[in-house]
C-alpha cells in the first residue's frame, strides 16, 4: 500500500488488487519449517555448486568448496573473514536472473531499482545504503567490477549477462582492495575462461509471455597448445509491462544485442594473457512508462489535454498496470569495451596481476515524454556518453616461516583511472503547452507567459574524473588458528565538471524565466579528494569447519560537481540577467562509512550443512544526497546515517537429490540521524527501499527418473517487508506495502546435465508492487511510480556440447 502524510490526514490504499494466496502462504510457511528444522542454522551461499544437487554418480552429497576472490586472492569462501554471497553463472541462468534488475534473487540484502533513465536512475543497494536520490553526477555506493573492471554507472549491467562463470556480492565497505564508491559493498562478476585442452559449447533458448525471448550461446575453442578462443553471443527481447490502453502496446521494452569474445594466450607456464572484448547494444521504446499513484490537483487538466489528443485515460487502479503517454520514446544503448589481463607466476609464492581496460558507455533518448502523460506539454532529447581508461597492477605475496608468525599473505598495488563524459539535453515545449500554462496561470490574460511549441533550453555537461590510489593488504597467519589482518588504500580523485547553456528562449517571460528558476548560471568547477580508507581484524578457527572473524573497515565514497541546471543557483544567482548575482558552489562533498562487523562461518552435518551468519553496524558521515527543494534540484549532505542488523544464510543438502537454501537480513535501523541543519523530511528518516526484514527461502530437485532422465524441480519464495519508495521532498511519504513473490520451475534434464527443458513462471501469485515513486514534473501533487514485475511463465532449453 502506499501512504501519504500532509498534517494529520492519513491515507492507505492497497497496491495490489489481491494479496498472496492462501496457498501461497502455506507454501512459504511449509518451506521455511523444513529450513529451520532440517538445518538448525543459517548460511550465505547461493552457489551453483551448493545450491543445486549434484548429478554425477560420484556425488556424495557433500557442498562443495566454493572458490572466492574477494581479498584479490584465491581462498575458500569459509575461510574468507567477508560477508560475501557466490552463485555461477549456470545459478544466475536458472533463477532467470538475466540482469541486474532481478539481481534480489541471489541475497535479500542486495536490491536494485531504475526510473527513467538508465545512468541517473539506476541504484544498486546493499543492506539498505545505495545512492539517495537522482543526479547525472552521482557515482554508485556499491562498486560494480566486471572481469576486474570499475563501471561507474550501474545501468551498465541493465544489458543481459553473457557467458558468466560467477558473480560475487561483497557486503560492507570495501574500501581498502576495491577502492572508491564501495561504500555500501561491491560485486564482482567474472567471465568464463577460455580453455586450451577443450572444445565445448552451450546454448540456451527461452520464450514467455510479454514478448519474452533469450537466446544465448557460447563456444570454447583451442586453436593450439597456448592459445584459446571463446566466442558468445545473446539476442533478447521483453515488452514492458506497463499497458497503453489507447494501443494495446507496453512501454519500457528492453532488447539487448551482446557479443563477448577472448583470446587465452599461455606462451609458456606461469604466463598467461588474457585479452577479453565485448559490445551490446540496445533499441528500446523505454523508460517513460509508469502508472499514477496519487492524482494531484492539476491532473483533471492534463486528462481534458490528453482527451484532446484523442487518448483516453488510464485505469485509475494503479494495479492495473496502465499509463498513457502523447508519444513513445526512442532509447538506444550502446556499451563496448576491452581489457587485457596479464598474469605471471613469478614463484611459488609470488605473483603479479596487470589489467588495463578502455570502455565506452553511451545513452541516448529521444522523444521523451517528461510530463509523464497523454498531454503534449513537456518533451525532451537526452544523451550521456562517458569512456573510461583504466590501469592497475596488483603484487601477490607469501612470506613462509617468518620469525614472528607462521606465515604472512600480502597484495600490493596501483591504480589509475580517466574518465570523461558528456551530458546534454533539450527541453521542449509541446503543441499544448501554452494552452496548459495559461489555464494555471489564470486569472492572468492567456500568453501572459510564453511557451510556444519547440525547443526553449539546450543544456551541455561536460565532465572528468582523474583517480589514483595505492593500497596494502596483509594478512599474519599467527598461529594454526588465528589469524590478523589490516589494510590501508589512499586515494587521490580530481574532478572537473561544467554546466553550458548555449540557448535559452529569449522571451522576457518565458515560463520558467517569469517564475525565476531557469536559466541558472552556468560554471566550471573542479574538486579535489584526497582519503585513507582501511581494515583490520581478526580470524579465528574454531574447528575445522568452523571460523569466526570481527572486522573494521573505513570507506570512503567520492564527492563531486553536480551536474544539474541549477546547481550553482536560479535566475537569482545568474550574473548574466542579475547584475552583481552571487553564484552557489556547485560541489558537494565526499561520504565516509565507518564499520564493524563480527561474522561466523561454519559447515556441519558431515559437510551437507553450510552456515554463514553476519552482524554489523556501520555509520556513514556526509551522505550525499539528492533533494528537490521546489523550484531546484540540490545535492546535500546529510551528517550521518546509521545501519545496523544481522544476515544469516543457510544450505542445506537434505539428500543427494534435493538442497534447501534458506536467506534473511533484518535491519532494525537504516535511517539518517536527525539533524537540524538537514530538516524534514529527510531528517530521522528510513533510507528508501531499506526494508526492515527480507528473506528468500528456496528448494531445488535432481530426481533420476531412469538411468537416462531427472526431474528437475525448482521452487523459491522472495519476501520483502515494507519501505518506503518516495521520501525526498513535497511533505508526503509514499510506502509499499510487504511483498512476497513465489517463484517455480518444472522440467526434466538428462542426468549427466548435458541438456534440460523447464516451465517456470516468476511471481506466480500476480503480486502487484511498485519499485520507485516520483513526484511527476509539472503536476503538483501528482506522484507516479515504476511497477515492479507481474506473473510471468514460459519455456527454457539449455544444454551443453
Amino acid at each position: 500500500m502506499f501512504k501519504e502524510r500532509s498534517g494529520e490526514r492519513a491515507r492507505r490504499q492497497e497496491t495490489s488488487n489481491f494479496g498472496p494466496s492462501p496457498w501461497v502462504l502455506g507454501f512459504a510457511a511449509a518451506l521455511s519449517s523444513a529450513g529451520l528444522v532440517l538445518s538448525p542454522a543459517w548460511g550465505q551461499v547461493a552457489g551453483n555448486a551448493a545450491a543445486a544437487p549434484a548429478t554425477a554418480a560420484s556425488d556424495n552429497g557433500k557442498i562443495a568448496e566454493i572458490t572466492v576472490t574477494a581479498q584479490r586472492r584465491s581462498e575458500s569462501l569459509q575461510a574468507t573473514p567477508v560477508a560475501v554471497t557466490v552463485i555461477s553463472g549456470d545459478e544466475l541462468a536458472a533463477k532467470h536472473t538475466d540482469n541486474i534488475s532481478t539481481i534480489a534473487a541471489v541475497t535479500p540484502s542486495i536490491t536494485f531499482h531504475s526510473a527513467n533513465n538508465a545512468q541517473a536512475s539506476s541504484t544498486i543497494r546493499i543492506r539498505g545504503i545505495g545512492t539517495v536520490g537522482n543526479n547525472r553526477a552521482f557515482e554508485g555506493s556499491v562498486g560494480v567490477f566486471v572481469d576486474g573492471v570499475y563501471l561507474s554507472r550501474a545501468g551498465q549491467l541493465l544489458s543481459n549477462f553473457l557467458d558468466l562463470d560467477s558473480l560475487q556480492v561483497l557486503r560492507g565497505p570495501q574500501g581498502t582492495l576495491f577502492g572508491k564508491n564501495t561504500t555500501a559493498g561491491a560485486l564482482l562478476l567474472t567471465s568464463v575462461k577460455p580453455r586450451l585442452d577443450r572444445y565445448d559449447g552451450s546454448y540456451e533458448l527461452t520464450i514467455g509471455d510479454y514478448g519474452t525471448l533469450l537466446a544465448r550461446g557460447a563456444s570454447n575453442i583451442p586453436v593450439s597448445q597456448t592459445l584459446a578462443l571463446r566466442l558468445a553471443g545473446l539476442v533478447s527481447d521483453g515488452d514492458g509491462y506497463v499497458e497503453n490502453p489507447n494501443s494495446g502496446d507496453r512501454y519500457n521494452s528492453h532488447r539487448p544485442r551482446a557479443l563477448k569474445a577472448q583470446v587465452l594466450f599461455e606462451p609458456k607456464s606461469g604466463l598467461t594473457f588474457r585479452f577479453i572484448g565485448d559490445v551490446s547494444i540496445e533499441h528500446d521504446n523505454c523508460c517513460y512508462g509508469s502508472v499514477v499513484l496519487i492524482p494531484g490537483p492539476v491532473r483533471p487538466l492534463v486528462n481534458a489535454l490528453s482527451a484532446a489528443n484523442g487518448l483516453k485515460p488510464a485505469s485509475a487502479r494503479p494495479s492495473d498496470y496502465q499509463g498513457v503517454l502523447n508519444q513513445d520514446t526512442d532509447q538506444q544503448i550502446g556499451d563496448r569495451g576491452a581489457v587485457l589481463l596479464s598474469d605471471w607466476t613469478i614463484s611459488p609464492d609470488s605473483s603479479l596481476h596487470a589489467s588495463t581496460a578502455y570502455r565506452v558507455w553511451a545513452e541516448s533518448q529521444l522523444g521523451g515524454d517528461f510530463d509523464f502523460s497523454g498531454a503534449d506539454i513537456l518533451n525532451g532529447n537526452e544523451t550521456f556518453n562517458t569512456r573510461q581508461f583504466s590501469q592497475e597492477f596488483d603484487f601477490n605475496g607469501r612470506v613462509r616461516d617468518s620469525r614472528l608468525f607462521e606465515s604472512i599473505d600480502y597484495v600490493a598495488g596501483v591504480y589509475f583511472a580517466h574518465e570523461s563524459l558528456l551530458a546534454t539535453r533539450d527541453l521542449l515545449w509541446g503543441q499544448q503547452a501554452q494552452t496548459y500554462w495559461n489555464v494555471l496561470f489564470a486569472p492572468f490574460p492567456p500568453g501572459s507567459v510564453e511557451a510556444k511549441p519547440g525547443r526553449w533550453s539546450s543544456e551541455r555537461y561536460p565532465a572528468d574524473d582523474k583517480s589514483y590510489a595505492a593500497f596494502m593488504h596483509v594478512t599474519f597467519h599467527v598461529t594454526d588458528k588465528l589469524n590478523t589482518l589490516t589494510g590501508l588504500r589512499y586515494s587521490e580523485e580530481i574532478k572537473h565538471g561544467a554546466f553550458e547553456n548555449p540557448y535559452f528562449d529569449p522571451a522576457v517571460n518565458a515560463v520558467f524565466k517569469a517564475i525565476g528558476v531557469q536559466p541558472g548560471p552556468p560554471y566550471n568547477a573542479k574538486h579535489t579528494d584526497r582519503a585513507v580508507s582501511g581494515t583490520a581484524g581478526f580470524q579465528y578457527a574454531f574447528a575445522t569447519d568452523e571460523m569466526g572473524y570481527l572486522t573494521y573497515s573505513r570507506g570512503f565514497k567520492a564527492g563531486g560537481i553536480n551536474l544539474d541546471t541549477n546547481a550553482a543557483g536560479l535566475v537569482a544567482n545568474n550574473p548574466a540577467l542579475v547584475p552583481g548575482a552571487t553564484e552557489l558552489d556547485p560541489t558537494y562533498q565526499p561520504e565516509g562509512i565507518d564499520a564493524l562487523e563480527a561474522g561466523f562461518k561454519a559447515d556441519y552435518l558431515d559437510k551437507r550443512a553450510r552456515t554463514n551468519v553476519a552482524a554489523f553496524y556501520e555509520k556513514i558521515t556526509d551522505l550525499q544526497v539528492a533533494e528537490f527543494l521546489g523550484l531546484q534540484f540540490k545535492v546535500a549532505s546529510a551528517p550521518s546515517a546509521r545501519v545496523y542488523g544481522v544476515e544469516m544464510e543457510n544450505t542445506y543438502r537434505l539428500t543427494q537429490e534435493m538442497a534447501l537454501q534458506a536467506a534473511a537480513t533484518w535491519l532494525p535501523r537504516a535511517a539518517i540521524d536527525p539533524s537540524a541543519s538537514l530538516g524534514p523530511p529527510l531528517s530521522g528518516h528510513r533510507l528508501v527501499t531499506a526494508p526492515q526484514w527480507a528473506a528468500n527461502l528456496g528448494a531445488n530437485l535432481f530426481h533420476p527418473l531412469n538411468a537416462q532422465v531427472a526431474l528437475t524441480g525448482r521452487a523459491s519464495v522472495q519476501f520483502t517487508s515494507r519501505v518506503y519508495l518516495q521520501s525526498t521532498g513535497q511533505q508526503i511519504d509514499i510506502d509499499q506495502s510487504s511483498v512476497t513473490l513465489l517463484n517455480a520451475t518444472l522440467g526434466i534434464a538428462s542426468i549427466g546435465r548435458s541438456w534440460s527443458f523447464d516451465a517456470w513462471c516468476m511471481n506466480c501469485a500476480d503480486q502487484r508492487y511498485y519499485t520507485v515513486a516520483f513526484a511527476v514534473p509539472l503536476q503538483t501533487g501528482t506522484y507516479g511510480a515504476y511497477v515492479g514485475a507481474p506473473r510471468t511463465f514460459g519455456l527454457t532449453l539449455t544444454g551443453n556440447f
